[in-house]
């Protein structure tokens, strides 16, 4: 078995905390939250953190306006249901799908490091919910 570098911990840590930070702080004293796209209300553990901008995209990777609580079928079998997701992003601020597009294609690179801090913010974040 592969032994995970320090940068692949670094990504899967950040990940975890920032999914969990994304489906858990809107969610209500019963831990309801809505989805993005269709409005079904689920538990924050049964719903994802969902990409407006695809998160292979590392410049919105981890951008909070591009990352949103989505319901399994809005998420998996609507493929990001990314048309209502873009209309719901214009409804809160003009502009914003399409900033949130161009982000996306900017060239990124994200240091381990910064990785690493950011995996400690949403970590924290989390725990501050709890």
């Amino acid at each position: 078995m592969k032994t995970k570098t320090r940068r692949q911990k670094a990504i899967e840590k950040l990940d975890k905390y920032f999914s969990l930070w994304i489906r858990r702080k809107d969610a209500d004293e019963y831990g309801r939250v809505a989805c993005f796209t269709c409005g079904t209300v689920k538990h924050w553990k049964e719903v994802h953190a969902g990409h407006f901008v695809t998160r292979g995209k590392w410049a919105t990777r981890y951008e909070p306006l591009n990352v949103r609580v989505q319901c399994y079928v809005c998420n998996i079998h609507k493929h990001g249901n990314v048309w209502e997701y873009g209309v719901n992003l214009e409804k809160e601020k003009e502009g914003l799908a399409h900033e949130l597009q161009r982000q996306g294609n900017e060239s990124s690179k994200i240091l381990t490091v910064e990785l690493e801090v950011l995996a400690e913010k949403y970590k924290r974040l989390v725990s501050e919910l709890e």
